[in-house]
């Protein structure tokens, strides 16, 4: 319907507001924090499977948050947005709120900048040199890891998300998936 091609990755940003030009203009905002948020995480679930040491794993989640990732050549396609209308138990007064998703479309080549833009702002973070080339070697699988969308069978995300309970439950990393909040637990459940 866009006209967009499978040469392209496609990507979104997702945001609520109280008015629908707020949702829309949140939504393109978020869209940056979501990204960043998803290079990080994956770094850091790379590094908890590739480095050897807790301590290497620890420095590199460090390295991955304060790494700064630039979104060149991501373009706006379209966005929509959702009205909610709920009613205050409280009060029985009538709440709106507005659901706006944006859309974007990134060649590929521009996603793999991001990528490498991203590990060159990391990688001298990272004082342990064999660190760093693993971390480095890393570029493909996490440019895999992010631009295949490969749908979980129902067994696989009962497994995740069972795994993550447990790790909010102990407070302990686990070695497969990023280490939720306890904020999740209540989604999670669901």
């Amino acid at each position: 319907e866009y006209g967009i091609d499978n040469s392209y990755i496609i990507k979104y940003g997702i945001a609520s507001s109280r008015t629908r030009d707020a949702a829309l203009a949140a939504s393109r905002v978020n869209y940056n924090a979501m990204r960043a948020e998803e290079l990080r995480t994956q770094v850091v679930s790379i590094a908890e499977t590739k480095l050897n040491s807790e301590g290497e794993t620890d420095v590199v989640a460090n390295a991955a948050m304060n790494a700064k990732v630039d979104l060149t050549g991501h373009e706006l396609v379209t966005q929509f947005w959702q009205e909610v209308v709920t009613i205050n138990e409280e009060t029985a007064i009538e709440e709106r709120e507005f659901i706006c998703y944006s859309v974007y479309k990134i060649t590929k080549e521009n996603w793999l900048e991001t990528l490498k833009n991203y590990m060159k702002s990391l990688l001298p973070s990272i004082p342990d040199s064999d660190a760093q080339k693993k971390m480095a070697a890393t570029i493909t699988s996490l440019y895999e890891d992010t631009t295949t969308e490969v749908e979980k069978s129902e067994s696989q995300a009962i497994e995740e998300i069972n795994a993550k309970l447990d790790a909010i439950e102990t407070s302990s990393k686990t070695p497969v998936y990023p280490a939720p909040s306890s904020n999740d637990v209540e989604w999670l459940d669901v």
